[in-house]
């Protein structure tokens, strides 16, 4: 495998080991609703994205009794991962080689960011961040330590329900 095509590997195995966390997460809130039914659940969670959904079951779980320091923890990796999923997904991306002839994917963050300084306020636009392919196996396993976790809760939480 070349290393591009490394790197296409690496960044769809993200994109399908988060979506499997997401779907994890709906089913979750399912079982603190009560809900059997899985339609309930996908139309009441359908629209919501990751973070929403997190916060909803912190919420849930809070009010259950069930798993909220678990759940808590989760949330905070999750919500560290969400962050790069989405840069990985929707960022620019370009290979280079530096000076050390080592491979770089770089990834371009098209967005303008103003900052009060003392000066008045500063405009920013375009940040660019450097990955080499071991980052990207390292979100891979963060991801699925979370799946993990998360699968350990669903079986906890059908047993406590």
């Amino acid at each position: 495998m070349t290393t591009e095509e490394n790197f296409y590997f690496k960044i769809g195995m993200i994109a399908v080991e988060f979506s499997n966390l997401e779907n994890h997460i709906r089913e979750l809130i399912g079982l603190f609703i009560n809900s059997d039914d899985e339609f309930i659940n996908l139309l009441l969670t359908e629209e919501n994205g990751i973070y929403q959904n997190l916060k909803l079951l912190i919420k849930l779980s809070k009010f259950r009794s069930i798993q909220e320091e678990e759940i808590k923890i989760l949330n905070k990796s999750i919500d560290k991962l969400r962050i790069n999923r989405n840069l990985f997904i929707h960022g620019l991306w370009t290979k280079h080689v530096n000076k050390d002839n080592e491979i770089l994917f770089i990834c371009e963050m098209k967005r303008v960011e103003f900052k009060k300084g003392t000066y008045g306020v500063s405009k920013y636009m375009n940040k660019f961040l450097e990955f080499k392919l071991e980052d990207f196996e390292k979100e891979i396993v963060d991801i699925k330590a979370c799946l993990e976790i998360m699968k350990r809760l669903l079986k906890s939480v059908k047993n406590e329900i």
